[in-house]
């Protein structure tokens, strides 16, 4: 039987983290309700040297699973040359994670997850997995313009914004195409890879559009990928609206019912974790369709954590527009 490795970055201290605990209790519980331990040969959950005693206490409760915990300072030890707090850009950090994984894992092709992730179905490799090339999520390249341009820029290649474009997690990666994308930046740059995303962190740069970007100029997309409508699919990686929840007012509207059902052609649907939704009423509302117990945990308040976060980003954001004001008065001269 094939099977996928799948990865996971995780972090529970810090604003946008505190419960993370529960939004993994919730998609492993989806994942036995749908009994999906033998589709993965390894998880492979990537976390901070500082949080690993916490998480390892409730990922005891995920150990039915091919679980490896994976330290991420014993791998990315450039990470330590970006700590001063315009910097320390979680939202980047956890995407180089993921593309490192490619150099970890052991299949083909990798899934890649976040904790607000779950299943609301059953399926097999097959599905997933056609001949060789792994189904993508498509997506207009035109709704995050900003990525595409971005990415493109750091590779040297066109964006071509008016294409379909690979779209966010869950996705499934090959680990082959994930390699040679990052050997690639290593070279072109000279350094390696991971420490020139890095110091790119005013740049809104994405894993996904990096990759897509990359492949597709290689002439190597289609070798690993192909889209289900392409083929007919009845099946899709991604909840499509109205059972996916990427917005304020969207849970509202979700109809759990249907997003269960077949009427749905989705594998996975996200409760994004910026929403406001909590893990616990997420489970009261799945309870009808699967039995959810979410560990007993506290939230991180971290207050002095959200407060870094808070003003590095807003440190970020005043560079940007001192450097965008030099330019355009040194242009009017």
């Amino acid at each position: 039987m094939s099977q996928l490795s799948a990865v996971m970055a995780l972090k529970v201290q810090g604003r946008h983290y505190a419960d993370n605990i529960g939004r993994c209790d919730i998609m492993f519980e989806s994942f036995r309700h749908f009994k999906l331990r033998n589709m993965f040969s390894e998880i492979l959950i990537v976390i901070p040297a500082a949080e690993r005693p916490y998480i390892e206490k409730y990922a005891a409760a995920w150990m039915d699973f091919p679980i490896r915990l994976i330290v991420e300072d014993e791998y990315l030890d450039k990470f330590k040359n970006f700590t001063r707090i315009h910097e320390v850009r979680n939202w980047h950090r956890q995407q180089i994670i993921k593309m490192f994984c490619a150099e970890l894992v052991q299949s083909e092709f990798f899934l890649v997850l976040d904790p607000d992730v779950f299943a609301v179905k059953s399926f097999v490799y097959e599905d997933v997995v056609v001949n060789g090339r792994a189904i993508l999520e498509s997506d207009n390249r035109m709704w995050h313009k900003d990525w595409w341009l971005a990415s493109a820029q750091l590779l040297g290649v066109e964006a071509h914004l008016d294409r379909p474009g690979i779209g966010v997690t869950p996705a499934i990666l090959s680990t082959q195409g994930c390699k040679e994308l990052t050997r690639y930046i290593s070279e072109r740059y000279g350094k390696l890879w991971y420490e020139v995303l890095l110091s790119q962190y005013m740049v809104p740069w994405t894993e996904y559009t990096l990759y897509n970007l990359y492949l597709e100029h290689t002439g190597k997309f289609s070798e690993y990928h192909v889209n289900p409508a392409d083929l007919g699919h009845t099946k899709r990686l991604h909840s499509p609206a109205p059972w996916g929840v990427w917005k304020s007012g969207d849970y509202e509207r979700l109809n759990f019912p249907e997003l269960m059902s077949n009427k749905n052609p989705g594998i996975f649907t996200v409760v994004q974790s910026n929403v406001g939704i909590t893990p616990q009423r997420l489970a009261r509302d799945l309870a009808p369709h699967i039995a959810i117990a979410i560990q007993p945990y506290e939230p991180s308040t971290a207050p002095m954590s959200r407060l870094k976060e808070a003003y590095g980003a807003a440190l970020r954001r005043v560079i940007q527009l001192t450097s965008r004001n030099r330019l355009s008065s040194t242009a009017g001269k």
